[in-house]
Formats: structure tokens, sequence, C-alpha cells
């Protein structure tokens, strides 16, 4: 607790918080764990309800929802989800959520300039190598 007391009173200097002695450093500190177990288990609560959906197989993307919860105010919203914007470029149509698979075996600077020859710039390229 001393350990945790001293960083927590070098955070408090360097954003000129009020410090605080050891005690009332663990009282907070006591407070926290249990926030965070909650707002852990509400969130994989959520994400198991949108997994069976997944799993059941059938679903419309109108039939997921994303949920925004603030368990200090309280507030608990749950919305539709929406359909990603359709980027569309020459003769190629893609989403945030499509991903490109490149056959064969090009070098990085194969895989950019047919890249450039299309018009487009790579800002995140993946490889499962």
């Amino acid at each position: 607790m001393d350990i945790i007391a001293a960083l927590a009173n070098m955070r408090a200097r360097n954003y000129s918080i009020p410090e605080v002695d050891k005690l009332k450093a663990k009282f907070i500190a006591g407070r926290i764990i249990p926030a965070i177990a909650t707002s852990t288990a509400m969130a994989t609560g959520l994400v198991c309800l949108e997994l069976y959906k997944v799993l059941n197989r059938g679903h419309k993307v109108e039939d997921y929802r994303n949920t925004f919860a603030n368990l200090a105010l309280p507030l608990f919203s749950i919305a539709e989800s929406v359909r990603p914007k359709v980027f569309v470029h020459r003769n190629m149509k893609w989403t945030v959520w499509d991903r490109w698979i490149v056959e064969g075996n090009p070098t990085l600077r194969e895989l950019l300039q047919w890249l450039s020859d299309n018009g487009l710039n790579a800002y995140s390229i993946s490889s499962n190598q």
C-alpha cells in the first residue's frame, strides 16, 4: 500500500491534484476495484448477448446492438448498429469491415506499387505470417 500511495501522490503532483495520505489512498483504491469488476462483468454480459446472435446465425445487421453505459451517472443507452459507409473508388467497393486478401506472395514494394497504380495509399498492412 505504501507503493500505491507514493505513486498516487507522484501522479497528484504531476497533475496538480491534492495529495492524500496512505489511509485515504487505501480507501480510494478499495472503491476502484469493485467498480472495475462491475463494469467488466457488465461489458462481458453485453458481449455475450450479441455473441448468441452471431452463433445463432441468420441475423441482419439491424438485429445487433451497440451499448454505451456510464455507471457513474447512471446512463445506459442501447442503439441499433448501422451499416458502415461504403467507399467507392474506380471499380472497387469496400467498407471498414472489409479486408483485402492478397493472393500470391508479392513483396511489400510490389503491394505498395499495386495500391499506387490504383490510386490508393496504405495506412495499415498486416500479415498472418
